[in-house]
């Protein structure tokens, strides 16, 4: 579910804002696994862990939506209407 909401922020949301906002959520996620008795070095792995997944899915999404950005068929309103023509010989 992490890496489906992170490919899906990367069509939208920009590096800097991602990160913060996957910087947060794995630092929550830490705490949390820390407040359930875990040993500090355990929230911490699983923390960093956490962000790991989330940020390498972000950069997977962007190169994604990157590609699929540049298959597209150009759209009618796109083309160009008149093009030019070469003189032959």
């Amino acid at each position: 579910m992490v890496a489906a909401i992170s490919i899906a922020a990367a069509a939208r949301i920009r590096v800097a804002a991602f990160a913060m906002f996957a910087l947060f959520v794995a630092l929550g996620f830490g705490i949390l696994t820390f407040m359930k008795g875990s040993p500090i070095l355990d929230a911490t792995v699983s923390g960093i862990a956490f962000l790991l997944v989330m940020e390498i899915s972000y950069m997977g999404g962007v190169f994604f939506w990157v590609l699929l950005r540049r298959a597209r068929r150009p759209s009618a309103r796109e083309a160009i209407a008149d093009p030019s023509h070469t003189p032959g010989k």
